[in-house]
């Protein structure tokens, strides 16, 4: 542990800049376990179906929990057990990958490896991954797995890591230095500054945001770190704004729309005129894509706000939740 400590001291001076090229500018948004509307669409989240749905609304990092089969394979999981997802109560830590892949997260999908999800996006260069790790048993076993994988596909530069384990983040940091790390914690109370000083090594945080306050972000960024906090599934805030207003750097999110949304639209303030293109009528849609039954005629004028883009699509708002596709205006 010494000498760990004194190369985690070393690390530290590269993690502003570390930080600065891994993110970026703006607001970062962090698909969690890909882009699930607490499965109220059915889409089941570390599926490819999620993934993907994360993607095409402009998630910048798709999130992979890692779990390690008895004989050593990394499994995208977040819980233990297969139970909540597959009906099926195995312990990943105790069941081979042979028979943990048959098991079914949905009608289409089964439980998915690391390197499946790794295979699949691979090739697409703005896809890129937030990947947490774990103690397996309380030992520190994945990590030279991880690390292999990320580098047999070339993805060193397209990889976060995260952890709620400081060791093995440590250990992670040793293995590939150039990859930022972020560590996850409780809540912002858990920021002391004492806290903060002790893991300067760290490109980031990432709270649970309920009782975060901007004293805690400030410290954060005092550091030269960002800070990216996350929700449970059920209390995420319909009301993005106040996520954004707070000053985070980014957000664990199950509604990567909602944040596009909010911080990717730009300036569109003019009167526009509806052109059906020899419909009678169109339909608008809300910012999720579900259409309204909320039809504007041929020829009619409307007040637009701003446009953005949505999985390739250029909508434009009209007041609320209101948007219609830019090809049909004038």
């Amino acid at each position: 542990m010494n000498n760990l400590g004194k190369q985690m001291r070393v690390l530290a001076f590269t993690v502003f800049l570390g930080t600065v090229f891994a993110f970026g500018s703006g607001f970062t948004i962090l698909g969690h376990r890909g882009e699930t509307y607490d499965h109220t669409r059915g889409i089941v989240e570390h599926s490819f179906a999620s993934y993907d749905r994360a993607i095409a609304d402009d998630a910048d990092y798709i999130e992979l929990d890692l779990r390690q089969s008895s004989d050593g394979v990394l499994v995208v999981s977040h819980d233990e057990t297969t139970k909540r997802l597959t009906g099926v109560p195995d312990d990943i830590r105790s069941t081979t990958w042979a028979q943990l892949q048959r098991l079914s997260i949905s009608k289409q999908e089964h439980l998915h490896s690391l390197e499946q999800i790794l295979t699949r996006y691979a090739r697409n260069p703005k896809v890129r991954f937030m990947i947490e790790t774990r103690s397996v048993g309380g030992a520190l076993s994945m990590e030279p797995k991880l690390v292999n994988l990320v580098k047999k596909y070339g993805l060193t530069s397209r990889v976060y890591y995260e952890s709620f384990v400081p060791n093995s983040l440590a250990r992670l940091k040793v293995l590939q230095p150039q990859v930022p790390v972020l560590l996850l914690v409780n809540g912002g109370a858990d920021l002391t500054p004492a806290f903060l000083n002790h893991h300067r090594w760290v490109n980031s945080f990432g709270p649970y945001y309920e009782g975060l306050s901007r004293a805690e972000i400030n410290r954060v960024r005092a550091q030269h770190q960002q800070i990216y906090p996350w929700f449970s599934n059920r209390h995420e805030p319909s009301d993005v704004r106040s996520v954004v207003g707070l000053g985070v750097d980014g957000i664990f999110t199950n509604w990567a729309f909602r944040y596009t949304l909010a911080t990717r639209r730009q300036p569109y303030r003019r009167v526009v005129s509806i052109n059906t293109h020899g419909r009678g009528s169109v339909n608008l849609l809300n910012g999720e894509g579900r259409y309204l039954n909320h039809y504007l005629h041929n020829g009619t004028r409307w007040r637009a706000y701003y446009r953005v883009y949505i999985r390739g699509t250029e909508l434009v708002n009209i007041g609320g939740d209101q948007f219609i596709p830019q090809k049909y205006l004038k």
